[in-house]
């Protein structure tokens, strides 16, 4: 992830590999544009990875509507952000839905943030609860 502490990638920049709690010790005041090169990031609002967050998809993010998108909460810059980190885990009684209407095993992701989810019951569309598309966070 590279970020600029003005909009449209200008002023102070730098590139992170490993996340960073607070923009401010690195000597920036704020960060107003972002490209993301690879793998999803999660931009803060505070330092210390506080107050609203933002899912940062691979893309450029010139200005703060690109992140925001369209919601109801919006902030103009991010003083922290870390990448989101996802295992593979072994599957246990989950099942997609095929258009036959059987169940297949699908896979259950466990992500490093604390993040837990569990699928109890066969759902019939993935793209139904917004799953499958492609797609950037924040842009429509």
């Amino acid at each position: 992830i590279t970020v600029w502490e003005e909009e449209s990638f200008q002023g102070k920049r730098c590139e992170f590999l490993m996340e960073c709690p607070s923009i401010m010790e690195r000597g920036f005041r704020k960060i107003r544009s972002i490209k993301v090169e690879s793998g999803p990031w999660v931009g803060f609002e505070y330092p210390e990875y506080q107050g609203q967050q933002f899912i940062l998809e691979k893309g450029d993010y010139p200005r703060w509507e690109a992140w925001s998108g369209n919601s109801g909460y919006r902030t103009e810059h991010l003083l922290s952000f870390r990448p989101v980190k996802c295992a593979v885990k072994v599957p246990r009684d989950v099942g997609v839905a095929a258009p036959t209407g059987s169940c297949l095993p699908a896979r259950i992701l466990g992500c490093s943030l604390g993040l837990k989810f569990s699928l109890k019951h066969c759902l019939s569309s993935l793209c139904f609860v917004h799953w499958g598309a492609t797609s950037q966070a924040g842009v429509p």
